[in-house]
């Protein structure tokens, strides 16, 4: 295999994890506190205080007929919250559905 070829076998990889905005974790620390997947949201807001942002978005929720097509059954509530905690940590931003921290993801600075 060329070198041109060899080098650029290893440096893609690398490039396109970097591309990435975010990564998800299935937890981060907030203080001396291990926020997980799972949480209650009262309990996240108890441990790391207010989110830095929080962003709340409605969504419908879709049932199938027996055909195969969709309806809307409902809407569902879904919030955001990011939190910046500090120049040394990426900032973390929660999905939070039902009151409890769904997802988890790492953000990276620009």
């Amino acid at each position: 295999m060329p070198d041109r070829l060899r080098s650029l076998v290893y440096v893609m990889p690398i490039g396109l994890a970097m591309a990435s905005s975010s990564v998800l974790a299935d937890s981060f620390r907030c203080g001396t506190y291990l926020i997980r997947e799972g949480m209650p949201a009262p309990e996240v807001m108890e441990k790391c205080g207010a989110p830095t942002s929080r962003e709340v978005v409605e969504e419908p929720v879709m049932a199938r007929r027996a055909n195969g097509s969709a309806f809307q059954v409902g809407v569902t509530t879904i919030e955001y919250w990011t939190y910046n905690l500090g120049a040394r940590v990426f900032p973390a931003r929660l999905t939070i559905e039902e009151g409890v921290a769904t997802k988890i993801e790492l953000l990276h600075r620009n």
